[in-house]
C-alpha cells in the first residue's frame, strides 16, 4: 500500500456489507495505521471525509520498518 493508491473500504457511516473507494492519504511511520479519504458527490455537492484503519498487525510491518530505517 502506498500514498495515493486508491483502496475499497467499508466508511462506518455507511450500511453494513458495501465498500467504496478511498484514497490513502497517511500511512503511519511504523505502518500501524493508515488514513484513507472518501469522496461522494452528491446533488452537485462534493463533500470528503478521512477515516483510520489498522493494518491487521497493529504492530506494524517489523521488516519494512528494519529495511527504512537503514536507508
Amino acid at each position: 500500500m502506498k500514498i495515493g493508491e486508491t483502496v475499497y473500504r467499508h466508511p462506518m457511516t455507511s450500511p453494513p456489507g458495501r465498500v467504496y473507494p478511498a484514497k490513502v492519504v497517511y500511512i503511519h511511520p511504523r505502518r500501524r495505521f493508515y488514513e484513507v479519504e472518501f469522496t461522494f458527490e452528491r446533488y452537485g455537492d462534493v463533500q470528503s471525509f478521512r477515516q483510520s484503519y489498522y493494518f491487521r498487525s497493529r504492530q506494524g510491518d517489523p521488516e519494512y520498518f528494519k529495511r527504512s530505517c537503514k536507508e
